[in-house]
Formats: structure tokens, C-alpha cells, sequence
């Protein structure tokens, strides 16, 4: 059975982390290291997938209040399914990056 940890980093994962973290340039910088990363994945994850989250930040469109708040949860949602296969994999990997 295979567990946590039976696979090594690949130059195919590393290319696709790389790929997800161009496309998430709005989030992830070049700078960061990968805890980093992760926490940041992590906060665009709830943003994404929180219901009483999105309830408040469609309420505040709705009511035309929108700000840089507002602006980050729809690039969260836009970009959930990104976000969610780069934190996999940053986590599952961590210790070889």
C-alpha cells in the first residue's frame, strides 16, 4: 500500500507547480517560500470554498461595494480549482522543494 512520502519529486510535478504558480501570479511570488505558498493557498482556498464567506463578499457586490476585498474573492472562485491542485501538491511535497 502506498503511503504519504513513497513518491519523489518529478521534473513533470515540478513543471506543474511551476505552471500553477504562473497562473496564480496574482497570488504566489517568486519570493515566497513554500510554507508560505501554502498559507496563502490555504486563505484563497476558504475565500473560495467558505459559504458564509461568499455569501458577504456577493452581498457587498451586490450592494456595489466593491474594493480590492471583493476583487481578490472573485480571482480566488475564478481560480478555486487551480489553487486547490497547486496546495496538493505543495503539500504533498513539501519537504523536496
Amino acid at each position: 500500500m502506498l503511503k504519504k512520502g513513497d513518491f519523489s519529486v518529478t521534473e513533470e510535478i515540478r513543471k506543474k507547480i511551476e505552471e500553477l504558480e504562473k497562473e496564480l501570479k496574482y497570488l504566489i511570488k517568486p519570493t515566497m517560500t513554500v510554507d508560505e505558498k501554502i498559507a496563502e493557498l490555504k486563505s484563497s482556498y476558504f475565500h473560495a470554498h467558505n459559504s458564509g464567506y461568499n455569501e458577504a463578499m456577493a452581498n457587498r457586490l451586490m450592494g456595489g461595494r466593491e474594493d480590492e476585498q471583493t476583487e481578490r474573492w472573485e480571482r480566488d472562485c475564478k481560480f478555486k480549482w487551480e489553487v486547490e491542485a497547486l496546495l496538493n501538491l505543495l503539500t504533498e511535497y513539501k519537504d523536496e522543494l
